[in-house]
């Protein structure tokens, strides 16, 4: 996984908020679109950032989904789906816990496990559950191959 997406990671499971612009007032969802960052993009949209469609059209993204059908289909279910409550729930607690979000969860009367989902500790960074059917000779994507298969 590169260095990038694991610091990222940390931060978010420690309780940073994924949704703060920079000076310049870009988020990093913003950020890992406009520089085509397949990882970030995985990895914010599934820690539940705020989100626009508009990320479809930036052009490092559209490489990224002509390149990767996987992506592609992810990227769509992920845009176009609603999201299911627990998600929803998820982004929601954060957003009202914030700028303080590590302290406050901890003080939360609430199981371990409901914690560690709300901090987003377990989330699936592959695309083993995307189905792509219609596709054919696929290499199973991860993060871990992300870069070799661009390089193609």
């Amino acid at each position: 996984m590169a260095v990038g997406v694991n610091t990222a990671l940390f931060l978010i499971n420690n309780g940073a908020a994924c949704d703060t612009p920079d000076k310049n007032g870009m988020r990093p969802l913003d950020r890992a679109a406009h520089v085509g960052h397949i990882g970030m993009l995985r990895l914010l949209l599934g820690c539940d950032c705020r989100r626009t469609t508009t990320i479809m059209d930036v052009p490092r993204v559209v490489q990224s989904r002509q390149s990767l059908p996987v992506f592609d289909r992810w990227l769509q279910q992920e845009l176009y789906s609603p999201r299911e409550l627990k998600r929803l729930c998820r982004q929601t607690i954060r957003q009202c816990l914030s700028p303080m979000n590590t302290a406050n969860m901890e003080q939360l009367p609430i199981p371990r496990l409901m914690k560690d989902y709300l901090l987003a500790k377990h989330l699936d960074l592959t695309f083993a559950n995307i189905s792509i059917d219609h596709v054919q000779n696929i290499v199973p994507v991860s993060l871990d191959n992300i870069g070799h298969r661009l390089q193609r």
